[in-house]
Parts: C-alpha cells; sequence; structure tokens
C-alpha cells in the first residue's frame, strides 16, 4: 500500500488501512480471511480488527463464527469529522487555559505573503472588543470576507479606506488625500490592531506576491501606540472631511465627541500594558 494512502492520515496505521479496504470488498469475513487475503500474520490482524470496532471503522457479528464488516464510508468519516472537531475544541480550551500570562514584547519578521494574510485573518477572529486597520485597496480586497465577519461578532471595526470601499458591519473611514497617499508610495500597505493587543504591518509589492517588510508582534506597548497612532489619523481624515461640508464646525464637534467617548473604552491591550512593569519586575520592590 501506498504510505501516502488517505486513510494513514484518518488516524489509522498501514495495517488498519489494509483490513479495511479489504472488507469494503470482501465481507463479512473471519479474522482469519482476512489476514490471508492481505498476507499478514492472524494474531496482529486480530488486534488492527478491535482497534477499528474502537474506531467505529468496523463491526462484527457475535455469531458461531465471529465475522467482521466495515462500517459504510459516509458514516465512518462523519465520525471521524467530529471526533477531530471535539478534539479541536478541546485543544483549543486547553491551550487558551494554559496560555503563559507572561507578555511577549519580541517583534517576529514575516517573509511570506500567506503568513501575513494568515496572521491578519487570525488577528480578526481572535478580536474581542475592536479592531483598528489601514489597508490600501488589494490588501482590503484579499480580507474584506473576514472584516465583514468580524463586524458581524459585533466586535467595533474600524478601517481606513483609499477608493470609498464599503463593508457591511465595518466603519470605513476614507483617506482625505487618497491620490497623494497611494499615489507617492510603492506597493501595498496593511496594518492590522487587534484590541490594543496585538498587530500585523506589512508592505508588499505591488501585486502582493513579494513582502519586501512585515512584522508581527503581541507587544501590548507598541500595539496600543499603534491603535491610538491610526485613531488619531483616522480623526484627521474625519475632520479633513468635514471641512469640505457646510456645516464643517458642527461636524467636526461631533467627530471629536465621538472620538473622546472611544478613547475612554478600556481595551485589553491597555490593561496588559499596565501588568508589564509588575510582571517584568520578579517581585522586586
Amino acid at each position: 500500500m501506498d504510505t501516502a494512502h488517505p486513510l494513514l492520515a484518518l488516524g489509522l496505521n498501514e495495517l488498519e488501512a489494509r483490513i479495511y479496504l479489504c472488507l469494503l470488498s470482501q465481507s463479512p469475513a473471519t479474522g482469519y480471511r482476512i489476514a490471508q487475503a492481505i498476507g499478514k500474520p492472524v494474531a496482529n490482524c486480530y488486534k488492527a480488527l478491535e482497534m477499528l470496532i474502537a474506531k467505529g471503522a468496523v463491526v462484527a457479528d457475535e455469531g458461531k463464527k465471529r465475522l467482521y464488516s466495515p462500517s459504510p464510508p459516509a458514516e465512518f468519516l462523519r465520525r471521524l469529522r467530529q471526533q477531530m472537531q471535539e478534539n479541536l475544541d478541546a485543544a483549543e480550551k486547553h491551550l487558551k487555559e494554559t496560555r503563559s500570562t507572561t507578555h511577549d514584547l519580541r517583534i517576529y519578521q514575516m517573509t511570506n505573503p500567506d503568513q501575513v494574510f494568515e496572521k491578519s485573518r487570525s488577528l480578526l477572529r481572535i478580536a474581542r472588543k475592536a479592531v483598528v486597520a489601514d489597508l490600501y485597496p488589494l490588501p482590503l480586497r484579499r480580507l474584506s470576507p473576514s472584516l465583514a465577519r468580524a463586524g458581524a461578532r459585533k466586535i467595533d471595526v474600524t478601517v481606513k479606506c483609499y477608493r470609498g470601499e464599503s463593508i457591511k458591519g465595518v466603519r470605513m473611514i476614507a483617506e482625505s488625500r487618497p491620490g497623494d497617499i497611494t499615489g507617492s508610495y510603492p506597493g501595498q500597505w496593511l496594518k492590522i490592531v487587534a484590541d490594543a493587543r496585538e498587530h500585523v504591518i506589512a508592505f508588499l509589492s505591488d501585486d502582493l506576491t513579494e513582502v519586501y517588510q512585515a512584522v508581527w508582534s503581541r507587544s501590548p506597548f507598541l500595539s496600543v501606540l499603534h491603535f491610538n497612532a491610526t485613531k488619531s489619523e483616522m480623526l484627521l481624515d474625519q475632520i479633513n472631511g468635514a471641512l469640505k461640508g457646510a456645516r464643517g464646525l458642527e461636524n467636526i464637534e461631533r467627530i471629536i465627541k465621538a472620538y473622546n467617548a472611544g478613547a475612554k473604552r478600556q481595551l485589553p491591550g491597555y490593561g496588559d500594558l499596565k501588568d508589564i512593569p509588575a510582571k517584568n519586575s520578579g517581585g522586586r520592590k
């Protein structure tokens, strides 16, 4: 059997996979007959059959001669899928509970575009309260579904955009000088900050196939800085936009009031930032 057979990737060993495939074409069958058909020791086959029963891949007829039959493939695969999801859920819960409380202040370089976008999607999935993002047109297009899903979860998602794009459930802030910005700087830029506690910043080629520079960090200090800086840029864009309207001063007052109200909200990153001195002092006074 080809060792890359799909059954091996589903948790069966090679002998178990051989037996299951044999039974699909020759069942019901005794353990002795199966061993003869695949050319393996009888004792080993009986042990493998017991494991297959435990995994839900095989059933046994408890008659005068114990006969084995395969579970229908669709039924077997459904059970495997359910078990795998249960295992993933349990592992996720365990990892969350055992995650270190020591803050990782390091900065990590990323060199692959797929890595950049997967990390960006991860930030949008784990965000609990608020996300701010500054996205050039192509990264925005690539991340739009993930941004929409975050918005649908009632996460406060605000995105600075450059072509007047819109995404349901997401507050879009148009760059007040879009042509000047995207025309003056090369490539495609990306910045996402989740909960003021984790961020991704990337400078990509125009076709998104090359990373010129990209970093990711869980540093609360740096994430709070990037969160506030991005929000401040958006505030300036809103004020510039309001100045063009007929009721500019009134609109500016409303914009600043909303900004100040949002600034008072305590995001997870601010709490993490306060913890850093205590957790890194080692209890020193």
